[in-house]
Protein backbone atom coordinates (compact mmCIF):
# COMPACT_ATOMS: atom_id res chain seq x y z
CA UNK A 1 0.00 0.00 0.00
CA UNK A 2 2.64 2.59 0.84
CA UNK A 3 4.28 1.71 -2.47
CA UNK A 4 1.44 2.39 -4.41
CA UNK A 5 0.80 5.53 -2.51
CA UNK A 6 4.09 6.69 -3.22
CA UNK A 7 3.88 6.01 -6.73
CA UNK A 8 0.25 7.66 -6.66
CA UNK A 9 1.42 10.96 -5.80
CA UNK A 10 4.47 11.03 -7.92
CA UNK A 11 2.33 10.45 -11.06
CA UNK A 12 -0.35 13.30 -10.12
CA UNK A 13 2.84 15.43 -9.50
CA UNK A 14 4.07 14.59 -13.19
CA UNK A 15 0.86 14.97 -14.57
CA UNK A 16 0.76 18.76 -13.27
CA UNK A 17 4.33 19.13 -14.29
CA UNK A 18 5.49 19.51 -11.10
CA UNK A 19 8.23 16.63 -11.72
CA UNK A 20 9.85 16.30 -14.97
CA UNK A 21 8.82 12.91 -16.40
CA UNK A 22 12.33 12.40 -17.38
CA UNK A 23 13.50 13.12 -13.55
CA UNK A 24 10.82 10.66 -12.18
CA UNK A 25 12.50 8.15 -15.30
CA UNK A 26 16.18 8.67 -14.30
CA UNK A 27 15.61 8.02 -10.37
CA UNK A 28 12.58 5.44 -10.45
CA UNK A 29 11.29 4.54 -13.63
CA UNK A 30 12.36 0.79 -13.74
CA UNK A 31 11.47 0.55 -10.16
CA UNK A 32 7.79 2.20 -11.15
CA UNK A 33 7.26 -0.12 -13.98
CA UNK A 34 8.33 -3.14 -12.34
CA UNK A 35 6.29 -2.44 -9.10
CA UNK A 36 2.79 -1.80 -10.97
CA UNK A 37 3.40 -5.29 -12.86
CA UNK A 38 3.86 -6.92 -9.72
CA UNK A 39 1.05 -4.98 -8.22
CA UNK A 40 -1.66 -4.36 -10.74
CA UNK A 41 -3.71 -7.84 -10.60
CA UNK A 42 -3.70 -6.56 -7.24
CA UNK A 43 -5.04 -3.24 -7.38
CA UNK A 44 -7.53 -4.73 -9.95
CA UNK A 45 -8.76 -6.89 -7.20
CA UNK A 46 -9.25 -4.02 -4.80
CA UNK A 47 -10.79 -1.83 -7.67
CA UNK A 48 -13.60 -4.46 -8.36
CA UNK A 49 -13.70 -5.38 -4.67
CA UNK A 50 -14.02 -1.64 -3.45
CA UNK A 51 -15.90 -0.64 -7.19
CA UNK A 52 -13.82 2.51 -7.15
CA UNK A 53 -12.09 1.94 -10.87
CA UNK A 54 -10.19 5.24 -9.73
CA UNK A 55 -8.12 3.48 -7.15
CA UNK A 56 -4.41 3.79 -7.58
CA UNK A 57 -5.26 5.45 -11.33
CA UNK A 58 -2.12 7.53 -10.85
CA UNK A 59 0.32 4.75 -10.23
CA UNK A 60 -1.14 3.04 -12.95
CA UNK A 61 -0.89 6.02 -15.61
CA UNK A 62 2.61 6.96 -14.36
CA UNK A 63 3.82 3.21 -15.19
CA UNK A 64 2.68 3.30 -18.70
CA UNK A 65 4.31 6.87 -19.68
CA UNK A 66 7.43 5.67 -18.38
CA UNK A 67 7.13 2.24 -20.09
CA UNK A 68 5.93 4.31 -23.49
CA UNK A 69 8.91 6.39 -22.68
CA UNK A 70 11.54 3.42 -22.61
CA UNK A 71 9.88 2.04 -25.31
CA UNK A 72 10.41 5.26 -27.49
CA UNK A 73 13.87 5.87 -26.32
CA UNK A 74 15.88 3.05 -25.04
CA UNK A 75 19.28 3.99 -24.01
CA UNK A 76 22.06 2.64 -22.08
CA UNK A 77 22.36 2.17 -18.37
CA UNK A 78 23.80 4.95 -16.42
CA UNK A 79 26.36 2.93 -15.11
CA UNK A 80 27.34 2.09 -18.85
CA UNK A 81 26.55 5.46 -20.69
CA UNK A 82 28.59 7.85 -18.01
CA UNK A 83 31.32 5.36 -17.12
CA UNK A 84 33.84 8.08 -18.38
CA UNK A 85 32.04 11.14 -15.84
CA UNK A 86 34.27 12.79 -14.36
CA UNK A 87 33.40 15.21 -11.18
Amino acid sequence: MVVSITFESVGVMVFHRVLPLRIVDELMGGTVVSCWRRLSAWVGTMREEQGRPEMHEWFQWLADQLERRGQASPGAPAYVAERDWKA
